[in-house]
């Protein structure tokens, strides 16, 4: 609006306003409270001119501003101060300045739109803020004047600054003077502060700690742990460490563990929590602990080594007794198996050793057929020595694991009929009758070592023969049912002297029969038995006897029934047909060979050439004499080295040996070594080794050498022309090669 041509328009009140009663008026008042038809803009009351009018409506509209402002300010400053004292006088100051700044916004909309009754209805409300403003101020006024001016509240602060300062340094040196290292943390586990112990005992600097984690300063678990446990604890309140002493692991900057006992306590300020750890390192009083209980085991197995030396010497004097029993036992025992022994050597010796006096002496008395029973018994007290070594030997190849055991399919009545044959002379000789029996179907064939079950039937064939005068022996074979299942029964049945119950528990004992006079009536090493038992088990099965005094004796032999794929049953002996021997007797089982001299066909003759290299001059003799005797050619060296030599030349001039005996312990080169350089030479002729030594692995260890075949001393002269014989026949002439 122009000033200038500003000129007053506003209607006399007469015009505009109608009378009404005052209940009209009220009503009118509040439904027309916006309405503006009743009054004239304030343009158009009075002279205004453009500035002046601007000026009113500008500077209430900047009162508006800060008046609408000035509340919010104060809002938030409660908002934020809690703990302000009259937060409501604030309030209604607000309400009031709001208030007022609401009316000058109505004053400058009134130059355009004239709501005087709004304006005037906020005016109301102001008057009515204004006056309970002024109401709480007469009353909040006399506490107000009861607070210290803001002179005497800086002292006060400044004293208990001062205060506290005190308080922070007294604390300050005693957490610093403390032994212990004390670490406060936040409700998010970072360190707040750390004595100068905890420095000393973590080895960090407080600025490489503080801010950080608490977990820093734990091994592995109880570092994964932690920061978990403080979440629940704060949000369950659950106490698991809080407020109780406990030991845990800590570790040093430089990556070390060390035990300590902690303490925690929690410190609650408003809404903020703290966690200060009181930490004590303990490694010497676990050290001590240690140490004590090291002590103190000591101690203990010191006090029970004491009683069981007092409960060891308790019996001590008894163990002694009793060593000192068997000690005399043992030399008892001893004494009487040297004497045997002796007794047993002697006996046969004295023979040989007579007869052959005789011989020499080649006495003009001596008749022809007393020079061939001096012979016959010169040989038959051999083999009787021979058989003795051999059970010497069995039994140390038992005791020491190493009989070699061979399971072959094998007649068992043919074993039978075998030792019953054999035996039969021996048996004839004091008119016993020595019978086989079946009681029942037997296997006609089973899985078995025939060699050594033969010896176990000769050995206990033979006993029973010894010590039986009159009556009978029988062999009785059958099948077996037992808990464990089926076996093979083979019993010796005798009608001897017997045994009684002490005689029996002594007679599977090496080197003891059942009482001394026994021995003396009867002879014996007391081998034989102890010997059978053990081949017995070997074989899978087991050997026992059953005796009386004077009513005989019954050894009972078990095996395993191992029976090859289609194996028949044998009813009586008329249906057992011969089956092929699963092995010969070896020398340790043909107990019965002295008893009669042996009917077999002429050994075969021998042609070709055969280098014996032997260094026993006697030896030398013997073999060479058997061979030659059977029409070989034999040429004797005393040492490997000449028998390597002779055998290369013989090849080189074409004339290649048919057969090498090579003894196997010779000097200067011995049969192993001679052997094995005549391999590596290219030589392929046969081989056979010669040798006294007949323990297990003796053969193999030959073989092993690159021999063809094993023979053992003493020679027996059928059986080495028979082996020189098969040897020579599949020798090949022309090259000297074996065709074995």
């Amino acid at each position: 609006m122009d000033s200038d041509a500003a000129t007053p328009t506003c209607c006399p009140a007469s015009e505009v306003v109608t009378a009404t009663t005052p209940e009209d008026g009220a009503a009118r008042f509040f439904t027309h409270l916006f309405d503006t038809s009743d009054y004239p803009p304030r343009w158009f009351c009075g002279n205004w001119n453009s500035f002046e009018g601007w000026l009113h409506i500008v500077s209430d509209a900047a009162i508006f501003g800060a008046y609408f402002t000035i509340p919010i300010v104060l809002l938030y400053f409660i908002l934020r101060r809690r703990d302000l004292p009259f937060p409501r006088i604030i309030v209604l100051f607000g309400a009031f300045i709001l208030s007022c700044g609401a009316g000058h916004l109505l004053e400058a909309v009134i130059f355009w739109h004239p709501v005087y009754r709004a304006a005037g209805l906020l005016k109301c409300f102001t008057a009515v803020v204004s006056w309970i403003t002024v109401l709480a101020l007469i009353r909040i006024v006399p506490r107000v004047l009861h607070f210290p001016g803001i002179a005497r509240l800086n002292e006060r602060l400044s004293q208990e600054i001062e205060q506290r300062q005190r308080s922070e340094s007294h604390t300050r040196a005693i957490l610093e003077t403390a032994a212990d290292a004390i670490i406060t943390i936040d409700a998010q586990g970072l360190v707040i502060s750390m004595n100068s112990a905890a420095e000393r005992m973590f080895g960090y600097a407080p600025d490489e700690v503080i801010g950080r984690n608490i977990s820093m300063l734990m091994p592995t678990p109880y570092r994964d742990e932690h920061d978990q446990y403080l979440r629940n604890y704060l949000a369950s309140g659950v106490k698991k460490i809080i407020g109780i002493g406990r030991e845990a692991l800590a570790q040093r900057k430089d990556g070390g563990e060390f035990p300590i006992e902690l303490a925690i306590s929690e410190v609650r300020q408003g809404e903020s929590r703290t966690f200060t750890g009181v930490v004590r390192d303990i490694t010497a009083r676990k050290e001590s602990e240690e140490e004590l209980r090291r002590f103190n085991e000591q101690l203990r197995e010191a006090g029970e080594r004491v009683m069981l030396q007092a409960e060891e010497l308790k019996f001590k004097t008894r163990d002694l007794e009793e060593a000192r029993r068997a000690a005399d036992l043992a030399n008892r025992s001893k004494d009487e198996f040297l004497a045997n022994m002796s007794h047993e050597l002697r006996t046969p010796m004295t023979a040989i050793l007579g007869f052959a006096e005789i011989l020499v002496g080649d006495d003009a008395e001596c008749i022809p057929a007393e020079r061939a029973d001096a012979i016959q018994t010169i040989r038959r007290n051999g083999e009787h020595l021979l058989e003795l070594i051999n059970d010497i030997l069995d039994l140390s190849k038992i005791e020491a694991g190493k009989l070699e055991i061979e399971r072959i399919d094998c007649s068992p009545w043919q074993i039978i009929e075998d030792v019953v044959g054999l035996m039969r002379v021996r048996a004839q000789a004091k008119n016993l009758p020595l019978e086989a029996e079946l009681e029942g179907p037997i296997p006609a064939t089973f899985r078995t070592d025939p060699t050594r079950l033969r010896q176990v039937l000769i050995n206990l064939v033979g006993n029973a023969i010894k010590f039986t005068e009159l009556g009978s022996v029988r062999v009785i074979a059958r099948i077996a049912e037992s808990a464990a299942g089926s076996a093979l029964e083979f019993r010796v049945v005798d009608t001897g002297i017997g045994m009684d119950d002490a005689q029996v528990a002594r007679l599977f004992r090496p080197f003891t029969q059942a009482d001394t006079s026994i021995t003396r009536n009867f002879g014996g090493t007391g081998l034989g038995l102890a010997i059978s038992r053990r081949l017995a088990e070997t074989l899978g099965g087991a050997l026992d006897v059953v005796s009386r005094p004077g009513q005989g004796t019954t050894f009972t032999v078990l095996l395993p029934i191992d029976l090859p794929a289609g194996a028949a049953l044998i009813q009586t002996a008329s249906d057992a047909s011969p089956e092929p021997r699963g092995g010969a007797p070896d020398s340790s089982s043909d107990c019965a060979a002295e008893s009669a001299p042996r009917s077999a066909p002429d050994p075969p003759r021998l042609a070709g050439r055969i280098l014996l290299a032997e260094d026993g001059v006697d030896n030398q003799r013997l073999i060479s004499f058997v061979l030659r005797k059977a029409g070989a050619e034999v040429t004797v060296v005393e040492n490997g080295k000449l028998a390597c030599e002779a055998i290369l030349q013989a090849v080189a001039e074409g004339l290649p040996y048919d057969m090498v005996l090579m003894d196997m312990q010779m000097p200067v080169l011995d049969g192993y070594s001679a052997t094995r350089r005549l391999r590596q030479d290219g030589y392929d002729g046969v081989i056979v080794a010669l040798t006294a030594h007949a323990m297990s692995g003796d053969r193999q260890r030959c073989l092993d050498a690159g021999c063809d075949d094993y023979a053992t001393k003493p020679i027996e002269r059928r059986n080495l022309i028979a082996l020189a014989s098969r040897h020579m026949t599949a020798a090949e002439p022309s090259s000297g090669g074996a065709a074995d």
